[in-house]
């Protein structure tokens, strides 16, 4: 096994997050509608985006796992730590059915638009309005799956929603459930949403995955209890 290393990424660890990232989702509409194609031009936008997001701080914070032998990056995460609910207008489902994106085009925009607006209400409907922690994206070289990565960062993640006695939330994917089911994280609604192209209606981007939820642990003694199982 590897020797891992777990650190909080910046804005100079972008291009080498970004390896792991679009290998891990090869071939998953998913990652077209949030980050497009494997294109240089699509590799640029997704930069721009996700430099944009750590520049806000708050509630963004990426993480990064590196191999320490050779100093690559192998795995990353996006958290997004909201400790106390402040309502705004743009955390509504009325906002979240109106998002849209640049970053692609034509009918390609049109199926990834309609994806990710049913994504978005969907995490209104069930994250907005109380304090939570949000495992937004979690990825992992197919190289180095299981090898542990995955793990040292949803425990990260766990821990810190223990220490702020709230709930975290996870889009699970039919690859990594069982990571986050391990972890404490009960299945909310089983999702499968199904777009077609407009003009080649045999060209359907779909979209599957479990919202789940995993209550903060009370206690110390909780916590350790929960790992034993």
């Amino acid at each position: 096994m590897p020797s891992l290393i777990l650190s909080r990424a910046s804005e100079t660890d972008i291009d080498e997050l970004l390896d792991p990232l679009y290998a891990a989702f090869k071939g998953n509409d998913l990652r077209t509608m949030f980050f497009g194609h494997d294109t240089p031009a699509s590799r640029a936008s997704a930069k721009a985006r996700i430099a944009a997001s750590m520049k806000k701080g708050g509630q963004n914070v990426w993480l990064k796992v590196i191999e320490k032998e050779t100093g690559k990056v192998i795995s990353g995460s996006w958290w997004m730590i909201y400790p106390n609910w402040v309502p705004s207008e743009g955390f509504t489902e009325t906002a979240a059915a109106k998002v849209s994106i640049d970053y692609l085009e034509g009918d390609d925009r049109y199926m990834g638009e309609a994806m990710l607006k049913d994504w978005m209400m969907r995490r209104a409907r069930y994250m907005y309005s109380h304090s939570h922690l949000l495992l937004a994206l979690l990825f992992t070289d197919p190289t180095y799956q299981k090898c542990g990565a995955g793990s040292m960062q949803v425990q990260w993640g766990t821990t810190l929603a223990d220490q702020l006695f709230v709930p975290m939330y996870i889009e699970g994917t039919p690859t990594g459930h069982h990571l986050y089911a391990k972890n404490g994280a009960a299945d909310l609604e089983k999702v499968r949403f199904e777009i077609k192209n407009p003009r080649d209606l045999k060209e359907i981007w779909i979209n599957e995955y479990t919202m789940m939820r995993r209550e903060p642990c009370k206690s110390a003694i909780e916590r350790e209890k929960r790992a034993r199982k």
